[in-house]
């Protein structure tokens, strides 16, 4: 059964967005919806720390705002700062990612130094409570988020758009904990998202990762109906084709 997928996400600077690009490969159509408006904190103290990077002996790096973050930092001191990237295929949740580094960090030649751990103002924890006691690091918050004023807006526009499509059913994927208080709300004004109802059709639920899952779980007592095995377009492709088997 074919569905109308919502990304609640903000779209990619490339065009067209690696998500909707895969799920529109698979046979979906999709909206995106924006949640979330991003803004930095302090680049030129960020700057600082990465001149003298020598006071660490690593960066953490988890997000792409944070990449964002770490990129418009070093433009700014025109400094080449020298890249080894590690963890990207043995991990895909903050967990694991934890557990990649207490095995291998401790194997480099600076792992007497602390890592530099880059963050936002909602960061789930995952990463650190995996560290703390094992690897020494700092946590530098370098960019905060705020909701996007219209997001109802843009998320009405989504199911006008799956409603002209007459796809039989919707899915709505979470790509992070911090949207489903903005989302809610007026998800429900909309859908169903435990049980089926004669007055509102059922969406179906998916999660990026299980910390985004977790969080459903715990702080709004929902279930949803898949969990995407890592937060890449390909594997959420895969949970929402699952779906349509069950």
């Amino acid at each position: 059964m074919p569905h109308h997928v919502l990304l609640l996400k903000n779209p990619d600077e490339s065009s067209p967005d690696p998500y909707q690009r895969t799920l529109l490969l698979n046979g979906f159509t999709t909206s995106i919806v924006p949640t979330l408006v991003h803004s930095y904190i302090d680049p030129d103290g960020l700057s600082n720390t990465i001149a003298h990077g020598e006071e660490y002996g690593g960066v953490i790096i988890t997000s792409g705002r944070a990449v964002d973050a770490w990129e418009n930092a070093t433009t700014r001191i025109q400094e080449r700062v020298p890249e080894l990237v590690l963890g990207a295929k043995e991990s895909g949740t903050g967990e694991l990612l934890a557990k990649f580094i207490c095995a291998d960090y401790p194997t480099r030649p600076s792992h007497d130094l602390p890592l530099l751990y880059l963050t936002g103002d909602k960061n789930a924890g995952g990463v650190g409570k995996g560290l703390e006691g094992n690897i020494g690091f700092k946590m530098v918050q370098v960019y905060a988020t705020s909701a996007s004023t219209t997001f109802e807006e843009d998320f009405e526009r989504g199911v006008r758009e799956g409603a002209s499509q007459s796809t039989p059913s919707t899915v709505i994927v979470f790509f992070a904990p911090s949207s489903a208080e903005l989302a809610l709300p007026v998800t429900r004004k909309h859908f169903s998202l435990s049980s089926p109802s004669e007055e509102k059709p059922r969406a179906k639920l998916v999660a990026i990762g299980p910390t985004t899952a977790r969080a459903l779980a715990d702080n709004h007592n929902l279930q949803v109906d898949a969990v995407s095995s890592k937060p890449e377009p390909e594997a959420l492709a895969d949970a929402i084709q699952r779906l349509s088997t069950l």
